[in-house]
């Protein structure tokens, strides 16, 4: 148990950061970019998959404003970056 909160502390994004959004799987393939756009996000990059996109944003709450868009995840992209290829920039 101990494990999973640790590993989930450490993909956790931050303020300010480059986050990967991960749309639900039964969702449509285009949810993850609506909830990039719905919170205000730019999209940096998009992953092979159409429900994975790299995305930032200069205001605080990005990660609170994705959930509330309907993303199904948020993580640190710098801690996903060598889990996914994208089509974009790198994470930062």
């Amino acid at each position: 148990m101990i494990g999973l909160v640790l590993a989930g502390t450490a993909v956790a994004p931050g303020e300010g950061r480059d986050v990967l959004v991960i749309a639900m799987p039964w969702a449509d393939p285009a949810a993850a970019l609506r909830a990039v756009a719905e919170a205000g996000g730019q999209i940096v990059g998009t992953g092979t998959r159409p429900f994975v996109i790299l995305a930032r944003s200069d205001e605080p709450g990005l990660v609170g404003r994705l959930y509330r868009a309907g993303a199904g995840l948020v993580l640190d992209a710098r801690a996903t970056g060598t889990c996914f290829r994208f089509k974009g920039d790198v994470p930062s």
